[in-house]
């Protein structure tokens, strides 16, 4: 069995980068997760929880987490980001 996450974008500015999350691509925007990185204090500075019914909520944090941490590192932010473990 996988476990995918998926990260959409809604906004990048030069001070902010947000994005929400889910496990299912389809999702609706009220359920899923929604993670805010500050760049300027290299930073989260926002974390809601995913409130679908697929799975351990935590798991799917950190998922989005680690996916924002390799945004970072790179120094870009797509529209879209995904993982499958």
């Amino acid at each position: 069995m996988s476990w995918s996450t998926y990260l959409f974008k809604e906004i990048e500015n030069d001070e902010e980068v947000i994005y929400y999350f889910s496990p299912n691509k389809n999702d609706l925007k009220e359920n899923m997760g929604k993670i805010r990185l500050d760049k300027t204090a290299e930073m989260i500075s926002e974390l809601k929880p995913y409130s679908g019914d697929n799975g351990p909520y935590g798991f799917y944090i950190k998922q989005a987490g680690y996916c924002l941490a390799k945004c970072f590192k790179n120094g870009e932010y797509p529209e879209t980001v995904s993982r499958y473990i």
